[in-house]
């Protein structure tokens, strides 16, 4: 590495796919770790999980942070299903000559991280989601906002576009205000959050550098949220785990527990007073579990945070509990 090259960009990496579309990600943490396949959100990048460089390390596992479809360095794929995916991310973690690994998605990015433990089978140790985009179909009860971004702008893909080309545009000319205003319809303990210049940066240079090629990626996923999964969710082996904030004003929490129905073996942790942004401060307490829940079949030191003074409580859906 240069003396002043910066240790995140020197980190990324791309493979080209048969059809010639490009796959950009960074690895993170320990080199010779287990595989994590990390996928952020939306609008977002590989440079999600950078902060979690240091706690990885110590964990034993190996961050393989992927740039998903028309975000920084990987190509777009406008009719691409989330099985798709899956089988992507197969090709990426053949060419890696991966073997088992685990698969963590943040938001936007859980769908992708569902699909990607279906295609893996046996091959996903665990998955772990935060704050993820959950199943929205034809009877998922939305709010008025989520009726909005979920039901009538995916119609017209020029108003999905339009908003993200403004979104993307103050994040390049004036990225603090552009992130507060974003933030402005949700909870108070999510803007106090915003209040940590460290966390702050950090989000700014995530969107800014997925949404630097364009919003390709952004319109992209959300056309995909509202179409069928259409995913064998049979074939996800591994054990699930979902942290969802009940202040979370992001995610429709109806779609949140319809996910944790349909995945076989699922707790889900619901995060008393939290917002979407509790990930920005508590990712060591996911990679902990990750690291926990690996150790079934490779080694990984356990020097990381875990669950314990968590406030949380049972989930409930349509009847149905789920508990941390």
């Amino acid at each position: 590495m240069l003396p002043h090259e910066n240790p995140v960009t020197a980190k990324a990496q791309t493979i080209t796919l048969a059809d010639g579309r490009t796959l950009g990600f960074s690895v993170f943490g320990d080199p010779d770790g287990v595989p994590v396949i990390a996928l952020h959100g939306t609008p977002g990048s590989r440079l999600k999980f950078a902060d979690s460089d240091e706690v990885a390390r110590r964990l034993g596992l190996r961050l393989i942070s992927v740039d998903r479809w028309g975000y920084g360095l990987s190509s777009p794929h406008s009719d691409g299903t989330l099985t798709d995916f899956g089988a992507d991310m197969v090709v990426l973690a053949d060419r890696l000559g991966l073997g088992q690994c685990v698969v963590t998605g943040v938001s936007g990015g859980g769908p992708y991280a569902v699909a990607t433990a279906a295609a893996f089978g046996p091959r996903a140790l665990a998955l772990a989601l935060v704050s993820p985009i959950g199943i929205i179909d034809a009877g998922t009860r939305l709010s008025p906002f989520h009726h909005v971004c979920f039901r009538l702008l995916p119609r017209f893909g020029f108003g999905v576009a339009t908003a993200f080309h403004i979104y993307r545009a103050g994040l390049l000319g004036v990225p603090h205000s552009a992130l507060r205003l974003a933030l402005s319809l949700g909870p108070a303990v999510d803007r106090r959050t915003l209040d940590d210049p460290s966390i702050r940066r950090r989000l700014i240079d995530t969107f800014a550098s997925g949404l630097k090629p364009g919003v390709a990626g952004a319109v992209g996923d959300m056309g995909l949220f509202v179409k069928p999964w259409e995913l064998d969710m049979t074939a996800i082996t591994a054990p699930a785990k979902i942290w969802i904030g009940t202040a979370d004003r992001n995610v429709p929490a109806h779609a949140v527990g319809a996910l944790a129905g349909a995945l076989p073996r699922c707790d889900v942790t619901r995060l008393v007073g939290e917002g979407h942004l509790w990930i920005a401060r508590n990712g060591d307490v996911v990679m902990s579990w990750l690291a926990t829940q690996a150790r079934a079949g490779v080694h990984v030191r356990d020097e990381g945070k875990s669950d314990e003074g968590v406030r949380s409580e049972p989930y409930v859906h349509d009847g149905r509990s789920a508990t941390a």
